[in-house]
């Protein structure tokens, strides 16, 4: 399956807060894709919505961070980072 199919099936689950649906489409995108950053994530990004801040933060950090994350994904794991950063304030 494509990485756009992909996209399209998380995006269709998240419209709908099917988090389960989203969270199954993820792991087997990431089965998939094993050395992508973009559905580690967005994975990390559902984590953050659901409230599973600890996960959420293990994820970005050592799933992407980690790893080698393409120039094009590097403002979103930015911003993902930043959500860390903005919660650790208040």
């Amino acid at each position: 399956m494509s990485t756009q199919r992909w996209r399209q099936r998380l995006i269709n689950a998240m419209q709908t807060q099917a988090f389960d649906a989203a969270a199954q489409t993820l792991a087997r995108w990431i089965d998939v894709e094993p050395g992508s950053a973009e559905p580690r994530l967005h994975y990390a990004k559902l984590l953050l919505m659901q409230g599973h801040y600890r996960d959420a933060f293990a994820v970005a950090t050592n799933d992407i961070v980690g790893n080698d994350c393409p120039p094009e994904l590097a403002l979103e794991v930015i911003n993902c980072l930043r959500s860390f950063s903005a919660h650790d304030a208040l």
